[in-house]
């Protein structure tokens, strides 16, 4: 990816289930880099595209959300562009952090997903409503401890288009 960004990338930074030792996740690994700026973009997104991912426009807000799908049960790659003015807050970090100093919430964390997973496993969205209240609960829990005040979390407009998978513990 810094190669890739030739050094535009400020902060490259693994997140998401698969950053969580033990915790069951999908087959896909979350990656978040921040910029100074997203919006000053220029041919990284043709380069990107050129490497194999795609850009989803209408997903997220607030960054830049491009996909990758990889053959032969290799996992797939989600890559989210943010502005380098918000990395500190971002509550993916924060959820992740929390998880890691938390075994107890990840185990929880890990049970809600494999419950809703069975229940929801062909609808995205109902999957990803589905963990939206512990998320919020867990993010603000991270932020009281580091002194800030609660945060509405906005989710996602619409869901990630890759495909749901089975959810495995990792190491």
């Amino acid at each position: 990816m810094s190669e890739l960004s030739n050094g535009a990338f400020l902060h490259i930074e693994h997140f998401g289930s698969t950053a969580v030792p033990g915790l069951c996740a999908k087959p896909t690994i979350d990656i978040m880099v921040a910029m100074q700026d997203y919006n000053q973009f220029g041919s990284l997104g043709q380069k990107l595209v050129e490497v194999g991912y795609r850009e989803f426009p209408d997903n997220f807000a607030f960054q830049r959300f491009f996909g990758k799908e990889v053959q032969n049960n290799a996992p797939s790659f989600h890559l989210r562009i943010v502005n380098e003015r918000e990395w500190t807050d971002k509550n993916e970090r924060l959820f992740r952090d929390w998880l890691t100093a938390h075994p107890d919430d990840a185990k929880a964390y890990g049970t809600l997903k494999q419950n809703i997973a069975g229940t929801h496993r062909l609808d995205r969205l109902a999957y990803t409503e589905a963990k939206t209240a512990f998320c919020r609960d867990t993010v603000n829990r991270a932020r009281t401890e580091r002194g800030q005040p609660p945060k509405k979390l906005g989710g996602i407009k619409t869901p990630s288009p890759l495909p749901l998978a089975n959810c495995k513990a990792h190491p």
